[in-house]
């Protein structure tokens, strides 16, 4: 049974069964997960040795100044003197320094919360403090970086019972007040970066016991902070006036905005957590505790929340029904453990046709993240996938995690393609690599031994932050864009372990879940369809494969879902070309025109989609299932050769003029916005350099005239474009080379 047509009728006629019944929605508030933790109950003492506990965070760095007194670290109560308590398991951290003018304590530690060791946009660092005495100083430098250097800004309590705060430079005149009072107080402070240049940085101060006040300003410093000092300075000789902290922490935002319309989306939480918490807000269905169970009970049939099992398997391979519904609303999600939802427009039936909600859609966790290492349950076994999650609330990179029998390609599902973005360790759409916080996504086993681990130091700052150098990689990236606006890529890769024939980075075609139009692109090898080639570094003779474009749309039969070829205009274009040897020759043959496109000198090339390359009456069956797709043989072959051959080159000549073309790494990089591009020409030649995103879409033109021979410079400024990754092109005569650089704003 096709089961998700049914499921597809059963979703349109809810309307119907549901006109009696209106269900009210759930507000869901913004998620925040803690990453990063400590308190005075991870030490025995605080100060020397006692420099480490709790996670996300660096070793305390501790030093004291001044001469003629004394100054240090200790754990003890703080609701001494008449202050309000902050302890926890009766201690908190404090500091002392008496008996000498300018005697001073500071405890400085670095933020380690991720790769990149900073504070990323929603991100909050927290702590706990109660300050008696206002002579001297006591309080709290912010820096730019990890070893305590580059001051950002202070909050400190000095001179008066206020508690006040200042940006960019030690001794300011600005000094402004943020609380009236707080003597003897306990308080909260909390710092988030906002991100941008400006108006940055959100400092906030709670009061902890009675809600008298709850106090914040927003300034802007000059960079996004990467750790902090705590501080005492007495300037009263006898004083000695212990300030107290505790309750270190960094939250990030657990939320994700689902935009964009209906279909299916691979999601996954950062804390443990049940399906009921994390997505009861959305319309559920088809299962026990879900907004509609079936007219009889839970029908799993139009389950639109499901799980991939390594039940109902057919010869071997995991099958449709092996793509199940999940048991019942307030089953246990765990970190790590990833899931599928088809997200409808309507979070709430009405009846009639209408109903309430829209996108986009707020998805949000609350809890804390695993201090450790997180080993998702993977179905074992050759050829096994299995959906699991990003573990933690930043985006974690696909070549830090542990992987043991594993398939070097990882999937994830994009319902705008739709279909499947890929990344086989070197390249693919999904850039670098990395995974979205709340991203769930497909992985594949190969024996029984397979495991998989995603260990804290995984975490990187952002989606597109890299773990390998563009230097490094060599690859091909051709586009396909039908002129109904439908897109699809197809990848080589060029590695030390790749080969002509198949090897463990070749990937498979996966068709899209959602029953919508797409585009399919990919090169056949010994019968199989690949999204990836994987080849290698050196190719010594031509090398041929066939390479297919295709476009599809639903058919019409209701009985017998599925999908038939589309007619239509298709651009097709090369966006990367990475560090390919000079010596080889890049061609792809129309064999239905005899047209030789040679990708070094063309930049692009648009033909005639034509359904009679399938037999008359042919549908492409439609399966709401995970397996790989089988190469359709009722096709009339492919239109396309794809081809590589390598050429003899001449010697270079000495001279003061470049001897090879080169195009060199931009500087800096990463940038923001501008950056320098240079090129070598060793004679001249018509000059053409270009930028693009990744989406291959030209978004510059910096050069396009004639130029000699010699040493080239461009500056490329990017203030008007989004931050990410970039590809920028240098076309000299029949020569073409291509680099990446990312803009980071």
């Amino acid at each position: 049974m096709k089961w998700i047509y049914n499921f597809k009728q059963i979703s349109r006629l809810l309307t119907l069964l549901l006109s009696l019944w209106l269900v009210w929605g759930v507000s869901v508030a913004n998620g925040q997960v803690t990453v990063a933790e400590d308190d005075a109950t991870n030490y025995t003492g605080w100060g020397g040795t006692n420099n480490q506990g709790g996670f996300g965070f660096g070793t305390w760095t501790f030093t004291t100044s001044g001469s003629g007194g004394s100054s240090g670290f200790f754990r003890g109560t703080s609701d001494r003197e008449g202050r309000e308590n902050i302890d926890t398991g009766g201690n908190a951290f404090g500091m002392f320094s008496n008996n000498g003018t300018g005697t001073g304590a500071f405890a400085m530690r670095a933020f380690d919360h991720n790769s990149d060791n900073e504070l990323q946009v929603g991100d909050s660092f927290s702590f706990d403090f109660n300050f008696r005495f206002n002579g001297g100083r006591r309080g709290v430098d912010l820096w730019e970086n990890a070893d305590g250097t580059g001051f950002l800004a202070n909050v400190e309590h000095a001179g008066s019972d206020a508690l006040t705060f200042f940006p960019g430079e030690s001794n300011p005149s600005n000094r402004e007040t943020l609380v009236a009072n707080i003597f003897n107080k306990a308080t909260r402070l909390t710092f988030t970066w906002n991100g941008g240049t400006t108006d940055n940085l959100t400092i906030r101060a709670q009061s902890l016991a009675d809600a008298s006040y709850d106090e914040q300003v927003t300034i802007t410093v000059g960079a996004a902070p990467k750790s902090f000092t705590l501080l005492f300075e007495n300037t009263n000789v006898g004083g000695d006036f212990e300030p107290f902290f505790n309750n270190f922490e960094i939250t990030s935002s657990g939320t994700q905005q689902i935009t964009g319309s209906e279909g299916w989306r691979f999601l996954a939480s950062p804390v443990a957590t049940t399906y009921d918490a994390f997505i009861n807000h959305m319309w559920t269905q088809g299962f026990t505790g879900s907004d509609y169970e079936g007219e009889s009970g839970p029908d799993p049939a139009i389950s639109n929340v499901r799980v991939l099992t390594n039940n109902n398997l057919d010869g071997g391979d995991q099958t449709q029904d092996s793509y199940e519904s999940i048991g019942n609303i307030t089953d246990a999600l765990a970190p790590g453990q990833g899931f599928a939802m088809y997200v409808y427009q309507f979070d709430n039936y009405t009846g009639g046709g209408t109903g309430t909600g829209t996108f986009p859609k707020t998805l949000s966790a609350t809890g804390t993240e695993s201090t450790s290492t997180v080993s998702p349950a993977i179905i074992t076994g050759a050829d096994r996938f299995s959906i699991i999650g990003n573990p933690f609330a930043s985006p974690v990179g696909w070549n830090a995690m542990n992987k043991t029998d594993m398939n070097a390609t990882v999937r994830v599902y994009d319902y705008t393609v739709p279909g499947w973005i890929l990344y086989n360790g070197t390249s693919g759409d999904l850039t670098d690599g990395i995974i979205a916080p709340l991203q769930g996504y497909l992985v594949e086993a190969e024996s029984g031994s397979a495991s998989i681990s995603v260990p804290r130091s995984a975490k990187t700052s952002t989606v597109g932050a890299g773990f390998k150098n563009a230097d490094d990689i060599t690859e091909l990236q051709l586009l396909a864009t039908h002129d109904s606006g439908l897109r699809n890529t197809a990848w080589m890769s060029f590695a030390e372990d790749g080969s002509i024939d198949e090897n463990s980075r070749d990937a498979d075609v996966m068709y899209p879940l959602d029953f919508l139009p797409f585009a399919n692109m990919y090169f056949e090898l010994d019968g199989r369809m690949l999204d990836i080639k994987n080849m290698p570094l050196e190719i010594s003779e031509r090398v041929e494969y066939p390479l297919h474009i295709d476009a599809w749309t639903p058919s019409d039969d209701a009985e017998n879902p599925g999908y038939v070829p589309m007619d239509g205009s298709v651009e097709l274009t090369w966006p990367a070309l990475n560090n390919l040897p000079q010596d080889w020759t890049i061609t792809i043959t129309d064999t239905q025109t005899g047209h030789v496109i040679d990708l070094r000198k063309d930049q692009s090339y648009s033909f005639e989609l034509a359904s009679q390359q399938l037999s008359d009456g042919f549908s492409l069956p439609y399966e709401l299932a995970i397996k790989k797709a089988e190469l359709i043989t009722e096709k009339n072959g492919s239109r396309f050769i794809f081809a590589i051959e390598p050429t003899t080159t001449s010697s270079p000549i000495d001279g003061e003029l470049p001897q090879v073309m080169a195009l060199n790494q931009n500087y800096p990089n990463p940038f923001n916005p501008t950056t320098q591009i240079s090129y070598d020409l060793p004679q001249s030649a018509d000059v053409r350099l270009d930028v693009y995103n990744i989406q291959g879409q030209r978004v510059a033109t910096l050069v396009n005239t004639a130029q000699s021979a010699g040493s080239h410079n461009v500056t490329f400024d990017a203030a008007n474009l989004a931050s990410g990754v970039y590809l920028y092109r240098l076309q000299a005569g029949a020569t073409v080379l291509t680099k990446k650089m990312t803009l980071v704003k």
